[in-house]
């Protein structure tokens, strides 16, 4: 879906992290993503509802390069690995 110049003038002036949350996070199809992801484990609902990135600890800041599959890791990533512990 290609925005149009009236959604381009709407966010003329808005902070990164405020155009990630209206661009992204408050996407329907995130949203309802975000929902069935909370349905199933509620440690990510502050990703959804606060923006917070995917992962063991808690940071507010997200890569703008990380690939879908790295992403996706980010949610299942352990706080430690052990020593020959494949890691998927």
């Amino acid at each position: 879906m290609k925005p149009q110049l009236e959604d381009l003038i709407d966010l003329h002036g808005l902070s990164l992290a405020t155009l990630f949350r209206t661009i992204v996070l408050d996407h329907p199809s995130v949203i309802a993503a975000g929902r069935k992801v909370v349905e199933q484990t509620k440690e990510h609902a502050s990703v959804f509802e606060q923006g917070e990135a995917p992962g063991p600890f808690v940071k507010y800041t997200w890569e703008l390069d990380i690939t879908a599959d790295n992403l996706a890791f980010e949610f299942v990533r352990p706080i430690i690995f052990f020593s020959g512990c494949p890691l998927a």
